[in-house]
């Protein structure tokens, strides 16, 4: 899922390992916006819901053991079986909790306390992802985040 402008009709589960997901800015570099540990469910969501091309890139950080199926299987499986449609609906609402808990740490927190924030509530990211991943994940440069992480240890 790392080529942008492609259209995604496919949901991944992701049993084992972790993605990454990016986008690029205005100078075309490359920002990270989230991570997914498995088990979980990852796509771009607006392109997968929206049938637009993705702005959102997805690569794996780890090895990784993922299966997919395509959004007209999932759409049957919803049509045939409603307990289907409302796990969907659970994970739809996961998502964007967690998409606007990140946008809000980064509008209304410190570096240091989104940090802090991060190795509270996510210490795996801080344990199993590259410095400049999680420095761009978190708003700032991988310089800045070195600094922090030796201020606190």
């Amino acid at each position: 899922l790392s080529n942008l402008d492609i259209v995604c009709d496919r949901l991944f589960f992701l049993e084992k390992g972790c993605v990454r997901f990016f986008i690029y800015d205005n100078k075309g570099n490359e920002v990270t916006t989230d991570f997914s540990f498995g088990p979980s469910f990852i796509t771009s969501f607006t392109s997968y819901i929206n049938g637009s091309p993705s702005q959102v890139g997805i690569e794996a950080v780890s090895d990784c053991s993922v299966f997919w199926t395509t959004k007209s299987k999932l759409e049957e499986l919803f049509r045939r079986d409603c307990r289907f449609l409302e796990i969907g609906l659970k994970l739809t609402e996961k998502v964007f909790v967690i998409s606007e808990s990140h946008m809000l740490s980064l509008l209304t927190k410190t570096p240091l306390e989104r940090y802090e924030y991060l190795l509270e509530m996510h210490p795996e990211y801080v344990l199993n992802i590259p410095l400049k991943y999680l420095a761009s994940y978190l708003g700032m440069t991988p310089e800045t985040l070195s600094r922090i992480r030796a201020k606190i240890s």
